[in-house]
């Protein structure tokens, strides 16, 4: 069988999910069909990638232009007479702004074009940020995504390749806590985004706190090699709390960095309809205490009762410094949690298991 992956944006850096998550699939896909990858540029494409199958890019001077020079090498690839049995479409994850109404509209637009050539066509959202997923839906019916709170359709869990990451006991309970976040790009609208989207600030609100019981702070972000932006995080963390210990790092070995902290905090603000994050899935593979809002998309992550991991209210920076002191009080029971996390995300959220539910989907379109 041959599938046709349409990719847009598969190459470097690897620091964001999604193109991580496909990066990984690949080879496990391999072993059982025949691929072919479409993807897009907008400036040289690389020469080398982490796994054997070609990539096709579709180049565009424009990050704006890239869809529609991507639509147009699809098009042209229906027409080969060894042309695919089936087409995978992983589209970009950003459904707000301008950007959500081209990639809504892309996402429409391609499945249409394959599925009047006569092919099925499935699209796979690693994440949906707005939007409405129902709607969207109705209009590409063949959708899958990861496990959700009000998704009822295909199922495709974002997998780990467990290779990368080795099971630890629970860590030391030595009060160094880490904050992640992928982006990379040099822009003052991606650092507001960490503080007010993806939380930071509700870690630094409560900083002074933390520090008096002797917290130290990791942040893990490829975007502050920038200096302009590492120099705009530090002049906040300098008015509001100049006492927390914080360390910056832009680039780090995920085993490595686990293994020296105690809990990882995901502060997460505002609700997704889709978004599994890929770093709270490498933390709790590895088995490090996990904190996490109290957001319905994390819920296949918390687990019934708080079972995986400790939970705050979102948004709520008070909630969230007693979830620290109480998973810091309370460790045995923040290591058993972190265990049965861990076991869990193995299970469940592997690579492996991504491929299957991929492959049961495919055979059911194709048949």
């Amino acid at each position: 069988m041959k599938l046709l992956l349409v990719v847009p944006g598969l190459l470097p850096p690897w620091t964001e999910g999604r193109k991580n998550f496909i990066r990984d699939l690949i080879p496990v896909l391999q072993d059982k069909v025949e691929l072919r990858i479409l993807s897009t540029a907008t400036g040289l494409t690389p020469q080398s990638l982490p796994f054997s199958v070609p990539v096709n890019y579709a180049s565009a001077k424009t990050k704006s232009l890239e869809l529609i020079s991507l639509h147009k090498a699809v098009k042209r690839h229906l027409t080969f007479s060894d042309g695919p049995d089936i087409v995978i479409h992983f589209p970009y994850g950003t459904f707000s702004g301008v950007r959500g109404v081209i990639n809504k509209l892309g996402i429409i637009a391609a499945h249409r074009m394959v599925t009047k050539a006569g092919l099925p066509c499935l699209t796979v959202l690693y994440s949906m940020t707005h939007g409405d997923l129902l709607k969207l839906s109705n209009q590409v019916p063949t959708l899958a995504t990861a496990e959700s709170h009000n998704w009822s359709g295909h199922i495709i869990n974002v997998g780990l390749d467990l290779k990368r990451l080795d099971p630890l006991s629970c860590p030391e309970n030595n009060k160094r806590i880490i904050f992640m976040a992928g982006y990379h790009e040099n822009k003052s609208s991606l650092l507001k985004n960490i503080l007010y989207e993806r939380g930071l600030i509700d870690i630094i609100q409560i900083g002074e706190q933390l520090a008096m019981e002797g917290f130290h702070l990791s942040v893990v972000a490829p975007l502050l090699k920038h200096p302009q932006r590492l120099a705009e995080l530090k002049s906040l963390l300098r008015k509001i709390s100049p006492s927390l210990p914080v360390t910056f790092f832009t680039q780090v070995n995920i085993q490595d960095l686990f293994g020296r902290h105690s809990m990882y905090i995901f502060p997460q603000r505002k609700n997704y309809n889709v978004f599994i994050p890929t770093s709270v899935l490498e933390a709790m593979a590895v088995g490090i205490p996990v904190i996490m809002p109290d957001l319905p998309m994390l819920n296949p992550l918390i687990g019934r009762e708080d079972g995986f991991c400790w939970k705050y209210r979102a948004r709520n920076p008070e909630s969230l410094l007693q979830a620290v002191l109480d998973a810091t009080l309370y460790w045995e029971e923040t290591c058993r949690r972190a265990l049965r996390g861990r076991l869990h995300v193995r299970q469940n959220w592997t690579i492996e298991h991504s491929a299957r539910q991929l492959m049961e989907i495919v055979m059911e379109l194709v048949e």
